[in-house]
């Protein structure tokens, strides 16, 4: 059975928000991945919550300042996290 092909539009496109300080960033991408590479982690000063959507599906994540900009500033580590919240939101 052939995979149907999404249409390209609003609905397709990840949106992640990075909250943190009272301060919220917001990017977009096709993928989960190019979306968070849009983020600097150097501006990253504590904690903060991310908040990955997609259409009406919605993922919220706490990640203490360390590990943040691990996610954000290492590339595999970017992936490995990208996967995990793109399952997240299927399980939805």
């Amino acid at each position: 059975m052939p995979k149907k092909k999404a249409k390209t539009g609003e609905a397709t496109l990840f949106k992640a928000s990075l909250l943190h300080a009272g301060i919220a960033h917001e990017v977009e991408g096709e993928m989960l991945f190019d979306a968070l590479s849009k983020l600097d982690p150097q501006q990253v000063k504590l904690k903060g919550i991310l908040r990955v959507t997609k259409g009406d599906k919605a993922v919220e994540r706490l990640f203490y300042r360390k590990a943040l900009r691990r996610v954000l500033g290492n590339k595999s580590a970017r992936l490995l996290w990208a996967t995990r919240l793109e399952y997240l939101l299927s399980l939805q």
